[in-house]
């Protein structure tokens, strides 16, 4: 029989254990708000709590596209709870806050650089006055030591958004106008941009059951195109590549193209690309081939990606020889054009999606 005294022990370590282990991380919610009237910066207000009394703050580092944003960061106000909170430089983008109890209001505004509005990278974070393109890593601070923390944004943008973080959503009136407030984690947070304005064009599809929308941003004065052809190459493209991989690697899949903008990123559950209406103007598949590599990289790159480059971090990767697999059998299995004789997977696909059989 086991003396009094030592189950008495047990259940103490039990409890304690348990409580460790439901012990809850550190909740954050973030509110962003862009004044309509002003395409030149972007505020975010932050509220942390049940975090450590001093906590690492950063901005993350884009494996591929490390373009610095914290070098726009202004208008810093930091405050506690109940007492002062300090905020202090590690180094050039992470902060420490320190608090009394593991809980602070921040906010920040990020002073935009000057951009040309009909030719700037499309994964940089850009305002118009009918609406804009916000790019995660260059706008939410987070906490370096808890990347998976769970995070609740409210988007006081003044028009529609189009998202594809999941979790549960809701419609609110604040200011006269409807925000809309997201619940996720900070991962996907980072990983999710977004779109937003007045002016979006969207269409939808399913693959497999699975829903897929496209959505164009348009300049202000765009030339008109074939969107019916446009979004049926697309379609052909997303096809093929699910026959080619067996199945969609996700639950719903966002194309999020910008007139006025070049390049492309790709994301877990979105790509977004640049794509001019003067170009679709002259060839709705003009883009298709650049498409078609970005959605490719969503099974080969996002969740088949060299060591090191798995996630994103308040430091550089560190270099890697696998990107040889990642780039460059996604250009090999894309196929530029199956009229060239060019080998490789996407044949099918471009073939299909310009009429052929």
């Amino acid at each position: 029989m086991i003396p009094v005294q030592l189950r008495l022990i047990f259940a103490l370590s039990g409890a304690l254990s348990l409580t460790a282990s439901y012990k809850r991380g550190p909740e954050i919610s973030y509110s962003v708000s862009v004044d309509p009237g002003d395409s030149s910066s972007i505020s975010v207000w932050m509220q942390i709590g049940g975090a450590p009394r001093s906590m690492r703050l950063t901005m993350a580092v884009h494996p591929e596209y490390d373009d610095r944003f914290w070098r726009y960061i202004t208008d810093w106000q930091i405050s506690g709870i109940d007492r002062l909170a300090l905020l202090t430089v590690d180094r050039e983008n992470v902060w420490r806050v320190i608090t009394h109890a593991g809980h602070a209001n921040l906010s920040y505004r990020i002073r935009l650089p000057h951009e040309n509005p009909t030719n700037h990278p499309v994964w940089h974070t850009f305002i118009r006055s009918d609406g804009g393109s916000i790019n995660p890593v260059d706008t939410f601070l987070y906490l370096a030591d808890f990347p998976h923390a769970k995070v609740h944004i409210t988007l006081g943008v003044g028009a529609p958004v189009v998202w594809g973080a999941p979790g549960r959503r809701v419609i609110a009136m604040a200011g006269g106008y409807a925000s809309q407030e997201f619940e996720t984690d900070v991962a996907t947070l980072l990983d999710t941009p977004l779109l937003y304005g007045s002016t979006l064009r969207s269409w939808h599809f399913s693959i497999d059951g699975v829903p897929h929308s496209v959505v164009y941003w348009p300049l202000p004065n765009a030339t008109p195109f074939d969107t019916t052809q446009f979004v049926d190459a697309i379609k052909k493209v997303v096809t093929e590549a699910v026959r080619v991989f067996g199945k969609p690697s996700y639950s719903y899949y966002n194309f999020l193209l910008e007139d006025g903008a070049y390049g492309a990123l790709e994301h877990a559950n979105s790509v977004t690309i640049g794509m001019p209406s003067r170009d679709l103007a002259s060839d709705p598949r003009a883009y298709l081939p650049e498409l078609a590599h970005e959605f490719f990289h969503t099974w080969n790159l996002v969740r088949l990606y060299p060591e090191g480059r798995g996630s994103l971090s308040e430091r550089a990767p560190e270099h890697t020889t696998g990107l040889w697999l990642s780039e460059g059998v996604t250009m090999y299995c894309r196929g530029v054009d199956a009229s060239r004789g060019i080998p490789g997977a996407w044949a099918a696909a471009n073939r299909s999606a310009r009429g052929g059989a």
